[in-house]
């Protein structure tokens, strides 16, 4: 399971650096990228999923919704 982890962290920085970082020394973008997203993957503790799932029904859901249907009204 590490494995599809690490490289979705490398793919996601390749992403970033063409997308966002520009072209110039793409290699340390892509470098320092990877480097932050494990810097902030040790550096916070994972959250247990049925905390996440909690969070996602009773915040995150309603605010989707009422986004959205503000938006349909503009």
């Amino acid at each position: 399971f590490f494995i599809t982890e690490y490289a979705f962290m490398i793919f996601l920085s390749f992403l970033t650096a063409i997308f966002f970082l520009g072209e110039n020394g793409f290699w340390l973008k892509q470098m320092l990228m990877i480097s932050f997203f494990i810097f902030t993957r040790s550096a916070f503790p994972r959250m247990r999923f049925d905390w996440l799932m909690k969070m996602m029904w009773k915040n995150i859901l309603p605010i989707v919704l009422m986004s959205l249907i503000f938006s349909t009204f503009l």
